[in-house]
């Protein structure tokens, strides 16, 4: 049986490994060669270079083998293929774009979907009708319907992306862009980082942003300055978010922004317990 020799260190020990039988390139094994071998720790097998060949009549046992048998190779082949005919099934697309839907609904069943939406109009006091005869009226107008009504709660003018042919990518980058801009104009956002590489925020922390803003919360009520706010990474302004969402003042939110995600979270789940405890009572 063939066997190689190779070293994980330069000045280390030799390692032997098996060659297969139906190895491919057995014959043009040689020093300087580089073969794949399973390295402790890894999954998959990883490339070194051979330092010697040998034969022996009696290889050692639990002897472990180089590179990828024709056998596995094959298993390989035919598992990657059925896989692919199995992805290009109908079953299968079906099943994705039921999935597909139900997560741009949020995970929720359709008329469950419908119904939040509908209730969510008459609470911002809009006129859901109107939209609904345009040809929203579909699964896939409910989502376009939500952007609309983002838009228009705040007094935006909609016409941009009031179109139901659009797609919802585009619907909802122009809502977003139109909220970006007004901000800006407000002075409710900090600079972006190419506008100011010191204090400037990136296009995560921005996001984050204009969520608040989208639901009523205002970057300045965080409590840190906008100027400083680019120290806060996107899941830190986004627990600061919930923080205030949940009621809590920027006063409360600033002596813990600075330790983390995690304490913010332990923060805001005591605040809303005691919150209980006092409705209760």
């Amino acid at each position: 049986m063939k066997m190689v020799f190779i070293k994980f260190k330069p000045d280390g020990k030799e390692y032997g490994f098996g060659v297969p039988e139906d190895y491919k390139g057995s014959a043009g094994l040689k020093p300087g060669s580089w073969v794949r071998v399973p390295v402790p720790g890894c999954r998959k097998k990883m490339l070194r270079v051979v330092v010697r060949v040998a034969e022996t009549a009696t290889p050692p046992e639990g002897l472990k083998m180089i590179g990828y048998s024709g056998r596995q190779i094959a298993q390989t082949a035919n598992k990657k293929a059925r896989r692919a005919a199995h992805q290009g099934g109908i079953i299968y697309l079906a099943k994705k774009a039921k999935a597909e839907k139900r997560a741009m609904l949020g995970g929720r069943p359709i008329d469950l979907a419908w119904e939040a939406e509908k209730a969510a109009w008459i609470e911002d006091d809009l006129d859901i009708e109107p939209y609904l005869a345009k040809g929203y009226n579909t699964d896939e107008g409910l989502p376009k319907l939500t952007e609309l009504r983002l838009g228009m709660r705040m007094g935006f003018d909609e016409s941009s992306y009031d179109d139901p042919s659009l797609s919802l990518r585009i619907i909802k980058k122009r809502r977003v862009h139109q909220l970006r801009d007004w901000a800006r104009e407000q002075g409710l956002l900090p600079p972006m980082y190419y506008e100011d590489p010191v204090h400037g925020i990136d296009k995560n922390q921005l996001r984050e942003l204009l969520i608040g803003i989208a639901n009523g919360i205002m970057p300045d009520t965080y409590g840190l300055k906008l100027i400083k706010l680019h120290k806060c990474g996107p899941r830190v302004l986004r627990e600061m978010r919930l923080c205030r969402e949940a009621g809590m003042t920027g006063k409360e939110i600033r002596p813990y922004w600075a330790l983390g995600v995690k304490k913010l979270q332990e923060v805001r789940a005591a605040f809303l317990a005691a919150k209980e405890t006092d409705d209760g009572q």
